[in-house]
């Protein structure tokens, strides 16, 4: 399962329990993870073109996340 834009909807309604970022795939990026209220397991957020969203910067995934209406992710090193 993929955090697709329906889910985008839900996330800014208040509907994630936890926003995690951790480094892309081979240390390359960020990557933005979402955990939904009443689910155990952190869903990857994806792109429409990319079955992952990938961030270049940490800056440009706090200026997407305020956008969506994100408050607050937890970073991962």
């Amino acid at each position: 399962m993929n955090c697709s834009w329906k889910a985008l909807l839900s996330i800014a309604a208040g509907g994630a329990r936890d926003t995690l970022v951790t480094r892309g795939p081979g240390g390359e990026g960020w990557q933005l993870l979402v955990r939904y209220a009443g689910g155990g397991h952190h869903y990857p957020l994806r792109s429409r073109r990319e079955p992952l969203r990938v961030f270049a910067s940490l800056t440009q995934l706090e200026r997407y996340a305020t956008k969506i209406g994100l408050r607050e992710f937890r970073v991962e090193l």
